[in-house]
């Protein structure tokens, strides 16, 4: 795909050759400092209006874009990549429910290189929004601290969540209209992964706010604030792909050179068949999450329970990937100053993702709650094509934020999307994937408490059969644009057996070395980075 090859170059030339920022990455990470390339990336490069719309004098369009240059971002750092994110997140709410006066100084601060943040929760509270205690009164003064905030002190521009007298309100504050006396910061968080993000937290101390402070209106912040996590979700798995991308690389570059027993490491099945384990998973991933994001623009209604869905899995998945790739990799994985360095930060790093913008156990509960709606989606033998979103040759819509809705209300048509195309598949893959439905049907028909662990382990069943049934739209719509290799249907049985039966020993050979030797990012598109 031209288009994803053009946005990969830019990133990759923008953000310069990732050896040379190791040994800054290793000390910044070693001290928890704040990360100097990211400094230095805001200073001399573009990447703030990555996150700017159009509009605006920045180049946000569809998020499609803003998924591959990130992906470059992670690959280098997550540390990085979290930290630029946090500044679309906190700037999601104002692109989807500012005015255009609350717009236009949002995007002037970004493009000035000023962060942002989004202010949610509260030490004794935690994900419990419900329960906030930050108060706005009538005059517009703001009461009350935000702990456990990415971009606290670093941000220019914040929103907060807030409750008023007519409910839960979100307020977007530019931290130079107020009063420096109004509010104070929080002793910053010491963190196990992601130690150079300034993770703390503000307490405002009836800091008065201006009279366009209000996003929308009063009591409308908890809807505003679902439908940027919706998006924000979504966007989060860049930064696994950016992880599994350059672990693999070490796992595949260790594989190819590691002498042991007499042998190459390549040839000795085990560690081999991890590695091959990892990259399937890592292909499934980029297919599924591709997907995803294109759906923000294009099928924004069924976001509210997609995006748990994709929150839950792609990291879960990544998670696995790269305990593989450690487990490979041995001792190696666990010392920074051997030839793998930066896979410890990578794996620690990693860990973190599962949590933010909704834990793995706060998505899981999300989409447990709308269990009747999906054994519905599920019992429903109807077909429905959807080749705006899955076919890549059409262009990914320019994002508005029009469209997210709080419940899905028969949006969730995922298995309509399968049904229509899985004529097209071999029999014996077909028959792997309509057995897993058919299993599914029969555990929604239980009566199960949405809050009990089995309802939880019937969901993350869920999440993997609804991830292949995208995956394999995905795949049949584009796979003339893959690798030649990743044409076969070899592969997409190795794939679709990998996520739902990975106790599967036999794989077919797929030489993953050439993404290492010809600096290729670990993908299903031929896209050249710059190690």
């Amino acid at each position: 795909m031209e288009r994803y090859k053009n946005y990969i170059e830019h990133s990759e030339k923008t953000l310069g050759s990732f050896k040379s920022l190791v040994e800054s990455i290793l000390q910044d990470d070693s001290k928890g400092m704040y990360p100097s390339e990211l400094k230095r990336y805001k200073d001399e490069t573009d990447i703030y209006s990555w996150i700017v719309p159009e509009k605006y004098n920045g180049k946000l369009k569809g998020f499609e874009e803003v998924f591959f240059k990130a992906r470059s971002l992670s690959r280098r750092n997550i540390t990085s990549a979290i930290a630029f994110g946090q500044c679309l997140l906190g700037s999601l709410s104002v692109w989807i429910s500012g005015d255009e006066k609350q717009q236009s100084l949002l995007a002037s601060r970004l493009l000035e290189g000023g962060n942002s943040c989004l202010a949610l929760t509260e030490l004794n509270h935690g994900s419990d929004l419900s329960s906030t205690e930050v108060f706005i009164d009538d005059k517009l003064k703001l009461s009350g601290s935000k702990w456990c905030i990415n971009n606290a002190t670093i941000g220019t521009t914040m929103v907060v969540l807030a409750n008023s007298k007519k409910g839960l309100t979100a307020v977007f504050i530019d931290k130079n209209s107020l009063d420096k006396s109004s509010f104070d910061y929080l002793e910053r968080l010491k963190t196990h992964g992601i130690r150079g993000a300034d993770i703390s937290g503000i307490k405002f101390n009836k800091a008065q706010l201006t009279d366009d402070a209000i996003l929308l209106r009063k009591g409308k912040g908890l809807d505003i604030v679902a439908k940027s996590l919706q998006v924000s979700r979504t966007l989060c798995s860049v930064f696994s792909l950016g992880a599994t991308d350059s672990c693999l690389r070490m796992g595949i570059d260790f594989l190819e050179n590691r002498q042991l027993y007499g042998k190459k490491l390549k040839e000795l099945n085990s560690p081999s068949t991890l590695i091959q384990k990892s990259f399937l998973r890592h292909m499934f991933c980029e297919g599924l999450s591709l997907i995803a994001i294109r759906s923000i623009s294009m099928e924004p209604q069924a976001l509210s329970i997609n995006s748990a869905l994709i929150k839950y899995i792609i990291p879960t998945v990544s998670d696995t990937s790269i305990r593989y790739i450690g487990e490979v990799l041995g001792a190696r994985s666990f010392i920074n100053n051997e030839e793998y360095p930066l896979f410890e930060k990578f794996k620690r790093d990693h860990s973190v993702v599962g949590l933010f913008d909704g834990s793995s156990a706060v998505n899981l509960s999300i989409i447990a709650r709308q269990a009747n709606h999906i054994r519905k989606q599920l019992e429903d033998e109807t077909i429905e094509n959807n080749d705006e979103l899955y076919d890549l040759n059409i262009e990914d819509k320019t994002f508005s934020g029009e469209g997210l809705k709080l419940s899905p209300r028969g949006a969730d048509i995922v298995f309509k999307h399968y049904r229509a195309v899985s004529s097209e598949l071999p029999d014996y893959i077909r028959s792997i994937i309509d057995s897993e439905i058919s299993s599914l049907i029969k555990l929604f028909e239980l009566d199960i408490d949405p809050e009990s662990y089995q309802s939880r382990k019937v969901i993350e069943r869920y999440c993997t059969v609804t991830g292949v049934c995208i995956y394999i739209n995905f795949y049949l719509k584009n796979k003339s644009f893959f690798n030649s290799q990743l044409q076969e249907d070899s592969f997409l049985y190795d794939l679709v057996t990998e996520m739902l039966n990975p106790d599967k020993i036999d794989y077919s050979n797929i030489d993953m070395s050439e993404y290492v030797t010809h600096s290729r990012l670990f993908s299903h598109f031929d896209l050249v980075i710059k190690d």
